[in-house]
């Protein structure tokens, strides 16, 4: 039911969804156990940097 794939299809047929998103579920939980435990961490943008750091892609939107 909430597969990657089929979720994704959907959206694509729907016209609904039409980029995926770079931030995953497991990109994001990961990114953020690493910095916790590799860091002290003060704001939001701490979190932000690691996870450029951890996965190269260029995240602009607001939503991180």
């Amino acid at each position: 039911m909430f597969s990657d794939p089929l979720l994704n299809a959907c959206g694509t047929e729907a016209k609904f969804g039409r980029r995926q998103r770079l931030i995953t579920p497991f990109r994001l939980g990961l990114a953020l156990t690493a910095t916790c435990a590799s860091q002290p961490v003060e704001t939001l943008a701490d979190f932000h940097r690691s996870f450029h750091a951890f996965w190269g892609p260029t995240i602009t939107y607001k939503a991180f």
